[in-house]
């Protein structure tokens, strides 16, 4: 009642006094009855005046009262009650108050503890955008405060990169305005400290622990805070082996909190950790005894779905996995994982695809510790399996889910704007500074780009439910009933396998690959390849010549023993294998592989199609909910990579000294994308036969080529064709890996990898693309630069595009990220919602991939062959006809053929086809 009579005594001053009002809330003294109404009226004016200012007391009161109950629940562990005073509070106040930015961060903090990640991040970025307004004392002060809290926000749901950002910025601002003595200094020095140590920095982590451990002991003899510092520091000095000092600083720590009221949360925490000491120790009948006592304490306290219950559950199934006990180990992980899950798709609604992945990152080694000892239970394939199809390829599918709500006339303006701010983000990364003392600024510039898109990628999320559902859970029974008849269905997935070191507790994690295949009966089987390294070792050696040397043939043979033949019982007579590919796996081309008889390949004997994740086979299957589109064909090629299109402007601007910048990121100052001499001919071919088939139109094809081919066309027209072929250079980037023989000066080398941590750490997309026209002139900040990135591609609104051929080298190449495949251009295309992609895993000579393209649409415009036949045939073609490219030099100079009379897999097995095969 009293807060709508606040709101009508505002409103009937407001509307009474008009501008008088205005100019008294600028003005120095109290607002007077004749200001109002002059001498007249001025007594019952002043009566009001007096009752509204009473009001006004009783209302900042009350508040206080709120705020005060509040700040006693969360000491008391009641975060519920406490989230309901906490907002009373803020409805007596306005945003830009002091009190409300206070509350909120005391509610945010709250919101955080029971992992409310969505109203944790909304009172968060409503507190920095008041709060840099301007840079007072106080509201430095006051940024301080919400950016630590910012800081564990990104902490606690995997943005390691923007985490370790405002950590360093909180101890500047805590160092500028309360000194290195103070406390608020001593907490920074702390969550950096345990920030470090999460990050695998042991040595700093400890020097900064120890540092705080001084000034907390100055100022706090026997308070929370001290027991606090013990704990953190004894949690390093475990991951260092210091073992006794370790247990005693815990042990102190335990001993300050059982004298304190309000602390159980951090208790529980203590206590978890002291178990997980002797889990190092090898003192097992202790651990278990500590991890039960706080996985109780957690359960009571926070309820039996909080991510703290999900940590008391994992840290038991370590103990039973390290014991032997594979059974007890699952069932604890089963439900830490159930409880993970959850929270992690709560936190997907106010986050970006970027944060989605790093959230998932941070909590992957559940799963991992799952598989692991399921790897000890041939019985349970199919659990493990139902674990993998309901983490793999989540936030792909998010993903996906938000690109189909672009019809929606609301969240349409929003995609526009982000696709914009996409844009320009891919322009600024390629255009790095010449001079190193501008690096800082443009690193600035980028980074404040990048947290604008996760802030419009959050608001776009949070607004549709429709993400929940693209991530309903699948069974694999759900799978098998989608198999066509003849077919199975193998996933491969890179996962770090528990590894029980000798001395006692510790682990060492592996990453290791594991298939599991599934048939049209729902059965599932298991097989685990081992460790990754050995694998990727042969798929390196094969890669350098395609298996065209006896090198490359050995490891080719090697690859077919332990990665095919043991799936060969399970595929059974199965003609089609659909496929995911994960890690290593992904860099190689499975139908090149050596076949059952000596001189025949893989792709001879089955028909292979790639899946992109296992959750998408039913979209792939189903065939409605299809966009209809205006178009038949998007053809591209003959690009002049030299030339620009009108859109552009028709000089280059030229910049001062200081303004200029390097050449694209993506290939070094002396770089240019060659012209593609069988793409002319390509095209015309595709181009001549569209236009013969019964159901083409005139107005079907739109062609892109010349300098006309631009990116802005591309856009504007991509989103309206069915089928899209594209006939340009793709490129993979990997900037770490500067070679001795490189062009680059040793300067330039270090700028690159500064580079690469500063784009890479945000989004792996950024370092793969497609070349259009103008992409050799020079990049011109928010300007279309010829190179259109992965990260843009995956933001064109392309659901209705059935197949997209990308006559390419490496399109079908990027970088791993743990569940979530390669994150490239093919995924990308994936992600914007085409059907069916067709790229390249390395370079092949242009006039084969003329010849192979032109069979394909032979195949399947006229053979009316499923798309996979199609692309199958049309290799198998160019492998018995070894003239159709002669006077091609080879991509691998060192091939040794044997054959003579068939074409090594260089020439025709790069291109790989992902998605709906029929």
């Amino acid at each position: 009642m009293l807060t709508r009579i606040k709101s009508k005594w505002w409103w009937l001053l407001w509307s009474t006094a008009g501008v008088i009002v205005i100019t008294w809330a600028v003005s120095s003294r109290p607002l007077q009855a004749q200001d109002i109404a002059g001498p007249k009226f001025s007594y019952p004016i002043q009566r009001i005046l007096e009752f509204e200012s009473e009001e006004r007391k009783l209302l900042r009161e009350q508040a206080t009262t709120h705020s005060d109950l509040a700040d006693l629940y969360v000491g008391f562990g009641k975060y519920d009650q406490a989230v309901v005073r906490y907002r009373n509070a803020l409805g007596y106040f306005k945003p830009t108050d002091d009190s409300y930015i206070e509350n909120a961060n005391r509610l945010a903090r709250v919101y955080l503890e029971l992992g409310r990640f969505a109203e944790c991040r909304q009172l968060l970025d409503q507190n920095v955008n008041v709060l840099t307004v301007n840079s007072s004392y106080q509201t430095k002060r006051q940024l301080a405060d919400t950016l630590a809290l910012l800081a564990e926000f990104h902490r606690e749901t995997g943005d390691f990169v923007l985490a370790n950002d405002e950590y360093h910025r909180v101890l500047e601002l805590r160092k500028e305005t309360t000194g290195v003595s103070d406390r608020t200094y001593g907490v920074a020095l702390h969550n950096l400290g345990i920030f470090e140590w999460e990050q695998g920095n042991i040595d700093q982590a400890e020097d900064l622990l120890r540092e705080e451990l001084k000034i907390t002991e100055s100022r706090d003899v026997a308070g929370e805070d001290l027991a606090h510092s013990r704990e953190s520091l004894a949690l390093v000095l475990t991951y260092a082996g210091k073992y006794p000092e370790a247990e005693s600083q815990f042990k102190q720590a335990i001993e300050i909190y059982d004298q304190l009221q309000g602390v159980d949360r951090n208790r529980n925490r203590t206590v978890s950790n002291l178990g997980y000491l002797h889990i190092f120790t090898g003192q097992y009948d202790d651990a278990k005894k500590y991890l039960n006592e706080a996985a109780k304490g957690r359960k009571e306290q926070l309820g039996e779905n909080h991510l703290d219950c999900a940590d008391s559950l994992n840290d038991l199934a370590r103990l039973f996995y390290v014991q032997g006990e594979f059974d007890l180990a699952m069932a604890e992980a089963r439900k830490s994982l159930a409880i993970t899950r959850e929270n992690v798709e709560l936190a997907a609604t106010v986050q970006s695809e970027r944060q989605q992945m790093a959230m998932a990152a941070l909590f992957r080694e559940r799963l991992d510790l799952l598989l692991s000892a399921a790897s000890h239970r041939p019985e349970a394939a199919q659990e493990a399996f139902n674990e993998i199809v309901a983490w793999k390829g989540a936030t792909l599918m998010r993903q996906r889910g938000l690109r189909k709500l672009t019809q929606d006339a609301a969240v349409a303006k929003e995609f526009e704007n982000l696709q914009q701010l996409v844009m320009r983000i891919a322009s600024l990364s390629r255009t790095v500074p010449i001079d190193p003392q501008n690096y800082s600024l443009w690193k600035q510039e980028l980074n404040d780009l990048k947290s604008a898109r996760d802030a419009l990628e959050a608001k776009l999320s949070s607004h549709c439910v429709e993400l929940h559902n693209a991530v309903d859970k699948i069974s694999s029974q759900e799978l098998a009933e989608c198999l066509p008849e003849g077919t199975v269905f193998v996933d491969v997935f890179e996962y770090n396998h528990q590894q029980v070191a000798e001395d006692r507790g510790r682990f060492e994690a592996i990453p290791s690959l594991m298939a599991n295949v599934l048939t049209r009966n729902g059965i599932v089987s298991s097989i685990h390849y081992g460790p990754s390294a050995d694998i990727a070792i042969d798929v390196d050696v094969w890669r350098e010549s395609f298996g065209g040397t006896q090198q490359g043939a050995a490891a080719g043979q090697r690859l077919r023993r332990k990665i095919w033949e043991p799936l060969l019982p399970r595929i059974g007579d199965a003609q089609t294998v659909l496929v995911t590919l994960d890690g290593v796996l992904g860099r190689l081309a499975l139908g090149a592989l050596p076949g059952r008889e000596p001189g025949t390949y893989l792709i001879e004997d089955h028909r292979v199609a790639l899946v992109p994740v296992p959750r998408l086979l039913p979209t792939i299957i189903a065939r409605d909910s299809r966009r209809k589109l205006s178009n038949h064909l998007l053809l591209m090629g003959a690009v002049d990579y030299d030339g620009m299109g009108d859109e552009n402007p028709t000089e280059v601007e030229e910049l001062p000294p200081w303004e200029r910048r390097n050449a694209p990121a993506v290939r070094d100052a002396n770089h240019r994308f060659a012209r593609l001499q069988n793409t002319p001919g390509e095209i015309a071919f595709i181009q001549r036969l569209y236009q013969k088939q019964p159901w083409s139109r005139q107005d079907g094809l739109v062609l892109l080529e010349e300098a006309g081919a631009t990116e802005i066309r591309f856009r504007e027209n991509a989103p309206q064709c069915y089928q899209i072929h594209l006939a340009t250079h793709g490129f993979f980037a990997d900037p770490d890996k500067v070679s001795a023989t490189s062009t680059r000066s040793r300067s330039q080398a270090g700028a690159w990898s500064s580079y690469s941590d500063a784009v890479r750490g945000f989004s792996p997309g950024l370092l793969s693309g497609l070349a259009f026209a103008g992409a050799n002139r020079p990049p011109q900040p928010d300007h279309d630069d010829g190179i259109m990135t992965a990260d843009e591609i995956a933001f064109l609104p392309l659901d209705g595009v059935e197949l997209v051929v990308l006559s390419a080298c490496e399109t079908g190449l990027g970088e791993v990220a743990g569940g979530e495949g390669l994150i490239g251009i093919q995924r990308s295309f994936q992600v914007s919602g085409a059907r069916t992609t067709v790229a390249s895993l390395w370079q092949v000579p242009d006039k084969a991939t003329r010849v192979l393209m032109e069979k394909f649409y032979e195949n399947y415009w006229v053979g009316k062959m499923p798309r996979l036949d199609a692309l199958r045939e049309a290799q198998l073609y160019v492998l018995n006809h070894p003239d159709v490219a002669r006077g091609v030099r080879r991509v691998s100079q060192q091939a040794e053929s044997a054959d003579n009379s068939r074409l090594p897999p260089e020439y025709w097995a790069a291109f790989v086809l992902s998605g709906d095969w029929r």
